[in-house]
């Protein structure tokens, strides 16, 4: 009797084991950790049988055991460049044709630091009325600093002269820390004003037409508004 009842016993602890054995936890099935992160959708068991975290809510990634908040990109540009493309050419090309006295941005001049020139006036880097105020140093016309005092009445002007600056040409950029709402240009005279296609980071922004075929008024401000 004893004998039986130690041979049932035995059979029975086979049974058990082979019953856990054949369903114990494989690498690769779902488990529950027992201290789950609030933000973990799924843990599973690795190769060496632990519970491990495997798959975190969306916004969140996996780094270790934890999930962790992934950071937003920020696409905010940290530069503003702006292309000045010739459209149309101005009412005037014999000789020469497009007059720049000055750029400014949202009502600041824009500094040597910020200008590009990609066609250099040949016409007159920096030029100014005979006898009148003369430019500062290396400076063109475009950015040289006007007379402090009103009564000198005189500007400077940068001048491309005729087969320059033809339908086309990437003129000159202008480069800024931040977003510029409105640009404004002097120009000579109404003639010597071009048709513009203007690009904000390499996207086209605004479309302008050239200026009238008139001499008055001298020079002639025209403001750029940036979407």
């Amino acid at each position: 009797m004893i004998v039986v009842i130690v041979v049932m016993f035995c059979m029975l602890l086979v049974a058990v084991g082979a019953y856990l054995y054949l369903n114990r936890s494989q690498e690769g099935d779902e488990c529950a950790a027992k201290t789950p992160d609030v933000n973990a959708v799924t843990y599973e068991i690795d190769d060496e049988g632990e519970c491990v975290l495997k798959i975190c809510k969306s916004g969140y990634y996996k780094s270790g055991k934890e999930c962790l908040v992934e950071e937003e990109e920020d696409d905010t540009p940290t530069e503003y460049v702006y292309e000045f493309i010739v459209k149309e050419q101005t009412p005037h090309t014999t000789n020469y044709n497009i007059h720049i006295t000055d750029v400014r941005a949202d009502g600041v001049r824009v500094t040597s630091d910020q200008l590009e020139m990609h066609e250099e006036p040949e016409h007159a880097k920096c030029n100014s009325k005979s006898g009148g105020y003369e430019c500062e140093g290396d400076n063109y016309g475009i950015n040289d600093p006007e007379p402090a005092d009103p009564a000198m009445n005189d500007v400077t002007w940068s001048a491309w002269k005729e087969g320059q600056a033809v339908t086309g040409t990437k003129l000159l950029t202008i480069t800024m820390p931040s977003k510029v709402a409105r640009f404004e240009m002097d120009f000579f005279r109404p003639k010597y004003i071009p048709g513009w296609t203007i690009k904000e980071n390499g996207t086209e922004v605004l479309s302008t037409s050239k200026g009238a075929n008139e001499n008055l008024p001298a020079p002639t401000t025209v403001e750029y508004v940036i979407p």
